[in-house]
């Protein structure tokens, strides 16, 4: 089995998270702005991370219910699925709060940037998009042809050679690095 779509597919999740925490601080450098607009930021975030852990521990159900069904129907081997399917949720949520994170960071500091110029503002704007877009799923061609609980591993590697101008695209790179490594059987 040719292995290098997973060591391609585990380093561009690396390098996609080398990238993330570079404008992540990039972002936090920039001026936050006034006493009142960081008072307005960070009510916007406190605000946005009760969101999260509310919508989470909805999930965290849904979660637990479908790896129980998922275990039921899938013996054996295909197990790895629910291990697969509770990682990937996981990391999703993982690549929610840093998103998150970063978008109400670069809220105000947009705002301040943008009353300085308009090319700073989107500079800052553009940033903290680019962090949420690439730790969060993109939802390109080859991700709408694999069933839903079928790893992204898989669908990597198997059109590979279809995704060199999306980039690795299939999930977020927290999940390339973890599916891809505790998945294996779905390699196959």
């Amino acid at each position: 089995m040719n292995l290098i779509p997973l060591w391609l597919a585990l380093v561009a999740g690396i390098l996609a998270l080398v990238f993330v925490v570079w404008k992540n601080r990039w972002i936090n450098r920039q001026s936050p702005g006034s006493e009142k607009m960081q008072a307005l930021g960070q009510a916007i975030r406190e605000g946005a991370m009760a969101f999260l852990i509310r919508e989470y521990s909805v999930l965290a159900i849904f979660v637990v219910v479908v790896a129980i069904l998922l275990g039921i129907v899938f013996p054996g081997d295909q197990r790895w699925i629910v291990l697969s399917f509770i990682v990937g949720a996981l990391c999703s949520g993982v690549a929610g709060f840093i998103g998150m994170r970063v978008a109400t960071a670069s809220n105000t500091r947009t705002a301040h940037a943008a009353g300085t110029s308009l090319a700073k503002g989107l500079q800052v704007a553009f940033s903290g998009g680019t962090v949420m877009g690439i730790t969060l799923r993109r939802n390109h061609r080859s991700s709408r042809k694999r069933p839903s609980w079928q790893s992204p591993c898989k669908s990597f590697v198997d059109d590979a050679t279809q995704r060199t101008s999306h980039g690795v695209g299939c999930t977020s790179p927290i999940g390339v690095i973890t599916l891809c490594s505790s998945s294996r059987n779905n390699l196959t």
